[in-house]
């Protein structure tokens, strides 16, 4: 059942087959770079909208809500069965939120950005604010269907696919760049990649023409400071907002491997094998957690939203799967696993083509 009615024209709608397994329609009417930046991040998936699977709507302007018959959290939470409603706010910025079918095969987000704030801040809350949102929202109902939305890395050869997992600075994308650059490798995602319960890893690339830029263009991620972003974002408009598919990606491979990588503040390369399954499975559910966090700060804010609704939904429904997400993608992950060499890796402090090769050995031994 739908809640709430949209009371805009939409500017632009796009709809997206993440690997048949869930429908993604963005309908926006919040400005065209909004648009755009939308459309580069998922333009692997592009296509017509599917049928017969698991569906997100996610639409990003006003719309008029219908919270009746909620409980009232924190005087701004509403919640009721597979319903979320907040008029939300942090600082100057201020935004409107409904989530209706949480636990539905079929779920619809409106997103209201009421007041983006002031500065160079507003033009970023305005571009990547909703998409911070809508990929939290993309994660939960990914994991429906099977699928851990892991923050990490990952690239494929021969069929063989090796997950590198860390936090921000740990040289994921450098390291893609260069195994995809220098020995054979297809990209599947150096951000996000799918974890499948049948131990497959499946493509999730983010900003597919930014990887190819990196490729072409950069030594490693170091030289991704504001001049290459800029060089590649006029590029980019030139060529009208190109949204097409990286040229190196793949779609898929078998799980054979995974790396935990760590940067140590000296220049060593370590390897140790992680040997309990459970600590990898929540090292990977905590990096997504922090990701909730720490994706956020560039624009201001310091407060994971989507994770605090869950969190609010949870206190009436703690039994439901949205209440349940942590502790089922920890036991799916122990499973997945639980069967494949798992290595803790510490790379050295500064990044060069030395760290890939020694990654590069390493992985031929698995």
């Amino acid at each position: 059942m739908t809640f709430s009615r949209a009371v805009h024209k939409l500017d632009r709608v796009l709809n997206y087959n993440i690997h048949g397994v869930l429908g993604l329609r963005v309908s926006l009417v919040q400005g065209s770079l909004v648009s755009r930046l939308g459309s580069l991040r998922y333009a692997s998936f592009r296509g017509p909208f599917p049928t017969g699977v698991r569906s997100l709507t996610f639409k990003c302007g006003p719309f008029e809500r219908d919270a009746g018959g909620c409980w009232v959290i924190d005087r701004r939470y509403f919640v009721r069965e597979n319903y979320f409603y907040s008029e939300d706010r942090e600082g100057c910025c201020s935004w409107r939120i409904e989530l209706d079918g949480l636990d539905n095969d079929h779920t619809t987000i409106n997103f209201h950005l009421v007041n983006p704030g002031r500065g160079y801040r507003r033009i970023y809350r305005e571009a990547f604010l909703p998409g911070a949102v809508l990929l939290s929202a993309i994660n939960r109902k990914l994991f429906q269907a099977g699928l851990f939305l892991a923050h990490a890395g990952a690239i494929v050869r021969g069929g063989k696919a090796y997950v590198l997992a860390g936090r921000a600075g740990c040289f994921k994308t450098s390291l893609c760049v260069d195994l995809v650059r220098h020995f054979g490798f297809r990209w599947l995602g150096d951000d996000r990649v799918l974890l499948a319960q049948q131990g497959d890893v499946w493509s999730f690339p983010n900003f597919g023409a930014v990887f190819d830029y990196m490729v072409d263009h950069l030594a490693d991620e170091t030289q991704w400071g504001l001049g290459a972003r800029l060089r590649f974002l006029v590029n980019w408009w030139r060529r009208r907002g190109d949204d097409a598919p990286s040229r190196h990606e793949a779609r898929t491979g078998r799980l054979a491997g995974l790396f935990l990588l760590n940067r140590s503040s000296e220049n060593g390369f370590t390897v140790s094998p992680a040997v309990d399954a459970g600590r990898v499975a929540r090292a990977l559910v905590v990096s997504n957690l922090l990701e909730e966090f720490k994706g956020l700060e560039g624009l201001g804010l310091s407060t994971g939203p989507f994770y605090r609704y869950l969190t609010a939904y949870s206190l009436v429904y703690p039994g439901s799967p949205a209440a349940c997400f942590e502790a089922a993608a920890e036991r799916m992950l122990r499973e997945i696993v639980g069967g494949i060499p798992v290595l803790e890796v510490t790379l050295p402090y500064r990044y060069s083509l030395a760290t890939a090769e020694k990654l590069h050995a390493l992985l031929e031994t698995l």
